[in-house]
């Protein structure tokens, strides 16, 4: 908690007797409180019983730190600190004299914090080392004492390549790409063991995704497979499982690499991102019987991603490629198509884009394997980049929000996995915390029963899925 290497000033030694002499003085003029001499006082009250024990527990914690924290040869007793208990004062005299330190103003400053709030003396400013948000500031300027961190929730015994979720009435679901298994297992949040169990299993061939789709009170799941031609599914109420409900023609999919959802003046689409040679990326719309190809956006573009989102009012659809730069395709109202709008320049070797907003600011993130990946923001007339972030061999960039938090997952083949939080002062993310999926490829968030987690899938290793803890220590 106390920055180490910082010199503690040694005072005059008149100061410390005087110091000494002032605690002798008080513990006189106290000892008729631990002392007592009527039944009244050997008996006391339930609310001063507890008070005494917080105050027993504050002063060993303040012990405890500060003998952890001042050792050395370089000190003299002056740092007093008092207590309050009822109209007595305790004094503590004999620890060092912590002027022109810095603390960690984490929870485990908030005695000091409180000591700070409740006495009558007068204490020079304690100035903040961290964390990133209070640097610099005083510990009496700390609004929170929020601990924050992510913790393995449950472990999947299987590797994947790609999570999404639904919700159905009331219930939360979760539909994961397993192309080594040849299936697209169906997983229900179980409110009574709270945790994620089997529900339906779709099998197939080398399925590389699992989108689901609500229309009305129907549920259906796109599964995209690498052999055999892609396939819809839907719930069957009767059977109480997915069945096949129509297929997806192999002419135009060959090597799907991602499926994205989206909607437009009341109506449902959804396109897959064709990464094949020859691939042709289509969207496809619900026509209340089924869904049929809607628009082939372009050929031999090899596309990894496309990414749907509001641009000013108006629908636009960015599709990622390893042979171009990003383009933003825009929906044009009038032939309800998607027309070539602009590209995002410099961005070569890009596997996906993701969109996110932040206090109605439009932001995008854009993978890469081989260099930085990065975060732009749009600016009204285009997006301009804020923050690059080192991503070597990255095949996941994804953000992700709880509780008015906002993160980046950052996913590697080659190092640990990252995860970033938004510094709302400094207006970038920074490193919160480094977990290790082998051979990650999407971060999925997932919320229920007042509990957030994101699912990491592997493609080598185990599916994990982390809760996120917040625990609010403030006053």
């Amino acid at each position: 908690m106390l920055v180490k290497g910082i010199r503690l000033k040694k005072p005059p030694f008149f100061l410390f007797l005087l110091s000494v002499l002032s605690c002798v003085i008080e513990l006189i003029v106290s000892l008729p409180y631990f002392w007592p001499s009527s039944p009244r006082q050997q008996s006391p009250n339930k609310t001063e019983a507890t008070s005494l024990f917080s105050v027993q527990k504050q002063f060993k914690a303040t012990q405890v730190f500060l003998n952890s924290a001042c050792q050395g040869d370089n000190s003299s007793v002056v740092f007093v600190l008092l207590s309050t208990f009822s109209n007595m004062f305790i004094s503590v005299c004999f620890f060092r004299d912590l002027r022109g330190n810095k603390f960690e103003c984490d929870c485990k400053a908030k005695w000091l914090f409180l000591w700070l709030k409740m006495t009558n003396s007068t204490v020079s400013d304690v100035l903040c080392i961290g964390p990133a948000e209070y640097q610099d500031k005083k510990l009496n300027d700390v609004t929170s004492f929020d601990y924050e961190y992510f913790v393995v929730h449950q472990i999947l015994p299987y590797q994947s390549v790609s999570v999404d979720t639904f919700n159905s009435k009331n219930d939360v679901f979760v539909a994961i790409a397993q192309p080594s298994m040849e299936n697209c297992m169906v997983l229900e949040w179980d409110h009574i063991e709270m945790n994620f169990r089997s529900y339906d299993n779709i099998t197939g061939q080398s399925i590389v995704g699992c989108k689901a789709i609500l229309v009305g009170d129907q549920v259906f799941v796109v599964v995209a497979q690498l052999f055999g031609g892609s396939h819809i599914y839907k719930y069957d109420e009767s059977w109480t499982k997915f069945v096949k409900f129509q297929d997806i023609e192999v002419s135009r999919i060959s090597k799907p690499n991602d499926i994205e959802l989206f909607e437009i003046d009341s109506e449902m689409f959804f396109v897959i991102a064709d990464s094949s040679k020859a691939g042709l990326s289509t969207v496809y719309k619900w026509n209340n019987k089924g869904f049929y190809s809607y628009q082939s956006l372009h050929e031999w573009f090899r596309d990894t991603d496309a990414e749907f989102l509001d641009i000013d009012g108006k629908s636009h659809l960015i599709l990622s490629s390893r042979s171009q730069v990003p383009i933003i395709l825009q929906w044009n109202k009038a032939s309800k198509k998607f027309v070539p709008h602009s590209e995002i320049p410099n961005m070569e070797d890009v596997l996906a884009v993701k969109s996110f907003r932040m206090q109605d600011n439009l932001y995008i993130t854009l993978t890469r394997f081989i260099g930085d990946s990065r975060v732009m923001k749009w600016n009204s007339k285009q997006f301009v980049e804020i923050q690059a972030l080192p991503s070597r061999g990255a095949m996941t960039l994804q953000p992700f929000s709880f509780k008015n938090n906002y993160y980046l997952a950052l996913g590697s083949d080659y190092t640990f996995s990252q995860i970033y939080q938004w510094d709302g002062e400094k207006k970038i993310f920074r490193l919160f915390k480094e977990i290790y999926v082998q051979a990650p490829r999407s971060f999925t968030a997932v919320s229920t029963d007042r509990r957030d987690f994101f699912f990491a899938s592997s493609f080598k290793g185990n599916t994990q899925i982390f809760e996120h803890i917040l625990i609010d220590l403030s006053l």
